[in-house]
């Protein structure tokens, strides 16, 4: 018959523990599959990395009716994420009232940066949207003057901590990749139309119409 196996965490009383087992064994050994000591194996436990640092990032789940946009509580854009259940732009008189569910960690998104003087620069993105907001604040601190957003911050003397973002809208309807990424960018020409945010009245320097 096989032996018994048991693994337990290797600690300075892994040893102990082991001899106290097989010292008392025989009080088992009537017991079916106790007939033989079991075999005893030790397992590494947590080192200190693994105790302190999770492996995957908190995801906010929330109630199926909540709509809007929600900072994901564990990333480093959060400070400049929005949380909102609506949008509303004056100059424009355009308005949405969001009917999705988006965090900083959501795909396939058409977003909204805001200036802090109130200026708009739409953008989209087919990865999280924490990545394409990174991106653009790199731009900032390198100073990157090909990004309208940032030759505007410069000329400006904007402070790169009062920008803002908002998901407008999440697209995941077409199966095929190149569809996706065409309703993207169809939905952000849209955007930028409506919201009028071509230079000067916004910060989008270029209209890319290849998608339709």
């Amino acid at each position: 018959m096989n032996n018994l196996h048991f693994a337990i965490d290797f600690t300075h009383n892994s040893y102990s523990i082991r001899n106290i087992i097989f010292k008392h064994w025989h009080l088992l050994v009537d017991l079916p599959s106790c007939n033989t000591k079991p075999i005893i194996s030790f397992r590494r436990t947590k080192n200190l990395k693994e105790a302190l640092v999770r492996s995957d990032l908190y995801r906010f789940q929330p109630d199926v009716n909540v709509f809007g946009h929600f900072k994901c509580i564990s990333c480093s854009v959060c400070c400049f994420s929005i949380e909102c259940k609506d949008f509303q732009h004056a100059p424009t008189g355009f308005s949405k009232t969001f009917r999705h569910f988006s965090h900083c960690n959501t795909k396939m998104v058409v977003y909204i940066i805001i200036c802090p003087c109130g200026l708009l620069y739409v953008g989209s993105s087919s990865r999280p949207i924490k990545i394409r907001i990174l991106e653009h604040m790199s731009r900032i601190r390198n100073k990157n003057t090909n990004a309208p957003l940032v030759e505007h911050l410069i000329e400006h003397k904007h402070s790169e901590e009062g920008i803002r973002f908002v998901v407008y809208r999440l697209y995941s309807h077409p199966h095929n990749r190149m569809d996706k990424r065409n309703a993207l960018l169809r939905e952000e020409l849209s955007l930028i139309y409506k919201l009028n945010t071509y230079i000067p009245h916004g910060l989008n320097n270029s209209m890319d119409y290849s998608c339709f």
